[in-house]
């Protein structure tokens, strides 16, 4: 760290907590507890610095890695459910039971929160677009940006590392987007899609030579949380309709497509839908998965994918870039295993669903 940059940063701060107890150091649950006390503080201090604003007005971004794209914050120090503490706290919005149903309203005055936030910006964090993540943070912010995949990553030559591409780059940083658009008092949907227009700016132009030397995989997605407890609530509907034998074919069929929530909504389809479905078989196969809803595999049977759109109103990624070898479209279900298959199809169907035959993949249970 720049010792010049330290000493000015720490000459204007205006609040100091920490450091934490070293006992909490080998300790997760004391120091997610000593992380929210000090976030509580942090954010109270910011409301009054801004003169009490409105949640409407606000928009927090995260800058640093993701973790278990489960609602944890600060690479998971800060657990979920000390992280869902922190955001009622600060929203007074009610907290969303198992499954990420509410649990009914909270009176915004008795609770002295600002109402839900603008955005939540987790765009810059490695594979935090996971359903997990967006069950646990829906009722507190309008909108959620997150990415399913690895995030930058990119090995620059030393001619892509001059001052034009680092001003180039600069521009178009998701800190350097959300400035201008409050400062143009913008409303948050277009903030959203400005979000995603400037990362697929920046793979395009600054990015574009090493993105397409190392083969990178990249995608952003803006969430319109209003839409996920209908897009939910579609989902287990169409789930408790499928047959023994369908079953066993949704979940293989998620599986192979590495738990990617869009080829869930299609599969489910398509399956409910067998009679007019002859496709449906198709989309079991690895990267055969229509991406927009003007494909014709979408025309047919697309209540559920259309829902997911409705959902993920906003996305880009690389794929005009580079050949992917990955069936991602913004939000996955969260893995059981090492990165990867079994996916955690139980917390998105609910503890009731009726499993396939042989019960829920487990992790262990996928080569």
């Amino acid at each position: 760290e720049c010792p010049q940059y330290r000493a000015f940063r720490e000459s204007r701060r205006l609040l100091e907590v920490g450091p934490w107890p070293i006992s909490a150091t080998e300790d997760a649950e004391a120091l997610s507890a000593f992380l929210l006390g000090a976030f509580q503080r942090v954010l109270a201090k910011a409301l009054e610095e801004a003169g009490s604003p409105r949640g409407e007005s606000i928009v927090l971004t995260y800058s640093g890695h993701g973790s278990r794209a489960d609602g944890s914050l600060f690479e998971g120090s800060l657990l979920p459910k000390d992280s869902m503490t922190l955001l009622q706290g600060v929203t007074g919005q009610a907290a969303p039971v198992a499954g990420g149903a509410l649990q009914g309203p909270v009176s915004l005055q008795a609770s002295g929160g600002v109402g839900p936030l603008a955005m939540l910006n987790f765009g810059g964090n490695c594979e935090e677009g996971r359903w997990n993540m967006l069950a646990h943070m829906f009722p507190f912010a309008a909108w959620v940006v997150a990415s399913d995949l690895k995030v930058g990553g990119v090995k620059l030559s030393k001619e892509e590392r001059g001052s034009q591409f680092i001003a180039a780059r600069e521009r178009l940083s998701d800190n350097s987007v959300i400035k201008r658009a409050a400062e143009a008092g913008s409303l948050v949907k277009d903030l959203a899609q400005q979000l995603v227009d400037a990362r697929k700016r920046l793979w395009d132009t600054v990015w574009r030579a090493p993105i397409q030397r190392q083969q990178l995989e990249q995608s952003i997605a803006a969430f319109d949380t209003s839409k996920f407890p209908q897009f939910q609530s579609g989902l287990r509907e169409s789930y408790g309709k499928l047959s023994p034998p369908q079953r066993v074919k949704f979940q293989s069929g998620v599986e192979s497509a590495e738990c990617d929530v869009l080829t869930a909504a299609s599969l489910l389809d398509n399956l409910t839908a067998s009679a007019k479905a002859p496709v449906a078989s198709t989309l079991l196969q690895r990267g055969n998965l229509p991406r927009r809803r003007t494909d014709a595999r979408y025309a047919s049977h697309g209540g559920l994918a259309t829902s997911f759109e409705e959902l993920r109103p906003m996305y880009a990624d690389t794929r005009p870039l580079v050949t992917w070898k990955t069936d991602a479209h913004g939000l996955g279900f969260n893995y059981l295993g090492w990165q990867g298959p079994p996916c955690d199809l139980v917390s998105a169907l609910g503890k009731d669903a009726v499993p396939p035959k042989g019960g829920w993949h487990e992790d262990g249970d996928i080569d």
